[in-house]
């Protein structure tokens, strides 16, 4: 008998043991959500650092995501370290930085860079792709500073790259070129539109495509005065001319609802970049309006057939209406005139569920808002 009351008693604190871990186990995860909370929320207040995440191992801190500065590192790890209860430090700051690159135009027409890049070794890299595609162009990068939380520059890896860049350095003028991973800003001013409207087409190109990258086009087209007829631009045709890149915008509807329908946008079957002979309608689209409707409010609506999950087809008609707002917003229209909205009903253009109608369902349309 006291045997069995040496077991039970060894058994009773054993239970007792486990439950007084367990409790503590959970109060501390509910600790750590509660801090995860509060840390998130606080960062939440800030636009640069919505894409950054935050969670707890105990008191510290783990951070991760990606901003646009280097300093915005240093300022959400000050952020959190901050809380009550919360300790964040260097070495559990995992959040990494777009890599970016400024060049700007100096009066003796060389380019002055600036912004952050991973190493030195990639600095020299892209100082060496710089020289390749515009030998007689000189460009500064001693200002652009290696940092070690920045990511790769995958874009200085893409194979269309250097033919933007060589078609950019030998057209603009008064230039300014930000380049990242997903986003080109160019700058500057050109002869004609057909070379303005190339750089856009090559810029979009050299990022890949698709919803997630995005090309702005802030560059002005010189008037005539300033670019005589017979000078050649980019695509060979004397300025005013129409070249290759712009085939067709002479035979589209002049007036704004025929080129607005005329303008619709279709996609492959679960795809939301735009093809070329789509982006082509965007050209002429982007044009009637600058034209027309310089100050013209327009909604961009996605649509996806009605094949597959509805929630799935419908963060795809969203995708595929961003791509197409981009790219009016490369062509010129400002992104803020700029409406995008996702069909939720997947609404086909045709009749029937054949794969013509599928096919006229994967479809953005532009509307005046």
């Amino acid at each position: 008998m006291k045997a069995l009351g040496t077991i039970a008693l060894a058994l009773l604190i054993l239970l007792a043991s486990c439950f007084t871990y367990a409790h503590r186990a959970l109060y501390q995860h509910r600790f750590e959500q509660q801090l995860a909370f509060e840390a998130t929320r606080t960062l939440r207040l800030h636009p640069e650092f919505s894409r950054v995440n935050v969670s707890f191992v105990g008191l510290d801190a783990q951070l991760t995501g990606v901003v646009a500065l280097p300093r915005h590192r240093d300022e959400a790890l000050r952020l959190v370290d901050a809380l009550p209860g919360a300790r964040a430090v260097e070495r559990r700051n995992d959040i990494v930085v777009t890599p970016a690159l400024r060049l700007e135009q100096n009066p003796a027409g060389g380019y002055e860079g600036v912004g952050w890049i991973a190493s030195g070794e990639w600095r020299a890299k892209a100082g060496a792709l710089f020289s390749a595609v515009a030998p007689q162009t000189r460009v500064d990068l001693v200002s652009v500073q290696p940092h070690p939380a920045v990511q790769e520059p995958t874009f200085l890896g893409r194979p269309a790259m250097p033919e933007f860049l060589r078609a950019y350095f030998a057209s603009v003028t008064n230039g300014h070129l930000t380049l990242d991973n997903t986003h080109i800003q160019m700058g500057g001013r050109v002869r004609t539109e057909t070379d303005r409207l190339r750089l856009v087409a090559l810029a979009e190109r050299a990022l890949g495509g698709g919803g997630e990258v995005r090309v702005e086009n802030d560059i002005e087209v010189l008037p005539p005065a300033a670019a005589p007829r017979g000078r050649t631009g980019l695509g060979g045709a004397a300025a005013g001319g129409t070249a290759a890149g712009t085939a067709g915008v002479g035979s589209f509807p002049a007036d704004l609802p025929g080129a607005l329908r005329a303008g619709t946008v279709f996609f492959g079957a679960g795809s939301v970049q735009v093809k070329p002979d789509e982006m082509s309608k965007l050209d002429a689209v982007a044009a009637t309006i600058r034209r027309l409707a310089p100050q013209g409010r327009f909604v961009v609506t996605g649509h996806a057939d009605s094949s597959g999950d509805p929630a799935a087809n419908q963060r795809l008609s969203l995708k595929r209406a961003e791509a197409v707002a981009n790219a009016l917003a490369a062509r010129g229209l400002p992104r803020s005139r700029i409406e995008v909205k996702a069909v939720i009903d997947n609404a086909p253009a045709g009749k029937g569920d054949g794969p013509e109608a599928r096919r006229q369902a994967r479809r953005v349309e532009i509307t005046p808002r």
